[in-house]
């Protein structure tokens, strides 16, 4: 229950501050406070125990109440509604608050219109496959998860029938590919450029600091995936929270 949450949150907390008075105890918390997956905790009695809380503005197609497509898989203005519904708790200041990112994204595969007609390579809109998940007919689990690395691999190789594009509304990369079984999939993912948006935004809102979920995906598969300058640039991103570029 959300008592026992905060109570093992607290004791937690009391205990590794006696043994380790420098430990640092933080929890995670979805991109919203109001009923995200079905998440309702005591995030005030979570906040008076935590060191910091890290907001999880990723995965925000968990649960897709509208028409099945694919889509950003953190929207910018999502994000800063989302943390602007943190902020305004009550008891649960912006300085307690990391903004968590995804070094990620998602791999879509398109599924046939309602005519029965074959997803074309240059679509723009990818409909999916419905998968439902806590209440929503329709959730991003249609499609697997890429580490960041990997997602440039595929660019480097050519495999994209269209251009990256940023969306305009979401602020978020993406394009299609055609898979080895030769579908048509959509990827939506995040880059330097879109990072950077979200690092200037929680700057702006005074929160605490920004993290990613997660750093191994820079170098998934393997250590070389990406390059070192793409690496670089993927690093470089995060000076933009501290006022640098």
């Amino acid at each position: 229950t959300a008592h026992d949450y905060t109570w093992l949150v607290a004791t937690t907390a009391a205990v590794l501050r006696m043994v380790a008075p420098e430990a640092q105890v933080s929890v995670d918390i979805p991109w919203s406070p109001y009923d995200v997956d079905r998440r309702n905790y005591d995030w005030r009695g979570l906040a008076a125990s935590a060191d910091l809380l890290f907001v999880m503005a990723y995965d925000m197609q968990s649960q897709i109440w509208g028409r099945c497509v694919a889509s950003a898989n953190d929207p910018l203005a999502l994000v800063e509604r989302g943390l602007s519904q943190w902020v305004h708790l009550e008891g649960l200041p912006a300085s307690k608050l990391v903004l968590g990112v995804p070094w990620y994204g998602y791999d879509y595969p398109c599924e046939r219109d309602a005519a029965g007609r074959e997803p074309q390579p240059d679509q723009d809109v990818c409909l999916l496959r419905p998968v439902p998940f806590q209440g929503a007919p329709c959730s991003d689990a249609a499609g697997p998860q890429r580490p960041y690395a990997e997602i440039l691999q595929m660019l480097r190789q050519g495999r994209n029938t269209t251009a990256v594009k940023m969306d305009p509304l979401s602020h978020s990369p993406t394009f299609n590919y055609r898979a080895d079984d030769g579908g048509i999939h959509q990827v939506w993912f995040d880059c330097p450029q879109s990072l950077a948006l979200r690092y200037q935004l929680a700057a702006a809102m005074g929160l605490r600091g920004i993290g990613s979920w997660n750093i191994e995906l820079l170098y998934q598969p393997t250590p070389d995936t990406a390059t070192s300058a793409e690496i670089q640039a993927m690093w470089g991103a995060v000076d933009t929270f501290f006022g640098s570029t």
